[in-house]
């Protein structure tokens, strides 16, 4: 049965807050398995999106993975309207989507 969506906040060791994470997913409940990560997202309107969105989001999943989560495969995606720098467009990665308003919304742009 699938989990309920709920929000989280994730803190790393400093009690600094980091990102809000809204989950739902299967899961076993006796199952040893952890518990996987598909992607972890940000998403703006009015902002041009960098480098700091994709290094959250890389510490945010590193901090699930030492709390347990499975994240070998998760996949970081920047939604932004506002679009993404030139810096990383060229530095895209395997496992970062960078999800523009073409992407959500094709034939409407």
């Amino acid at each position: 049965m699938a989990e309920p969506v709920r929000a989280r906040r994730l803190t790393d060791a400093g009690g600094q807050a980091l990102q809000r994470l809204v989950r739902r997913g299967n899961h076993d409940q006796d199952s040893n398995e952890p518990r996987r990560i598909l992607s972890l997202g940000e998403a703006k309107w009015g902002e041009v999106m960098g480098h700091g969105h994709l290094q959250r989001l890389a510490r945010a999943r590193d901090l699930l993975a030492v709390k347990g989560f499975d994240t070998r495969d998760t996949v970081l995606a920047c939604r932004s309207r506002a679009g993404f720098t030139e810096e990383l467009r060229v530095d895209v990665r395997t496992g970062v989507a960078l999800i523009g308003l073409d992407q959500l919304y094709p034939g409407r742009c």
